[in-house]
């Protein structure tokens, strides 16, 4: 499987290194500020995600979890 992949990579960098390397009148320019851009907003898009997720799955009241107190102990007054 992995012998399949080089091979398609190889041959798409051979075919990249074959094209004319100083055209680039056909590309997107995109600037820094774009990048940064896209960077900043997907960490607080899933910092947003998360917080939603944490408050739904943490426990209601950890004090209540921790005690179990029965009724029927011995020596255990109420």
């Amino acid at each position: 499987m992995w012998g399949f992949a080089v091979s398609i990579f190889c041959l798409v960098t051979a075919s990249a290194a074959a094209q004319d390397p100083g055209n680039y009148a056909n590309c997107y320019h995109i600037t820094t500020g774009t990048i940064t851009g896209i960077v900043v907003g997907d960490i607080v898009l899933t910092v947003l995600l998360l917080i939603p997720v944490y408050y739904c799955i943490r426990p209601k009241d950890s004090r209540k979890s921790e005690r179990t107190d029965y009724v029927n102990m011995i020596g255990k007054s109420i």
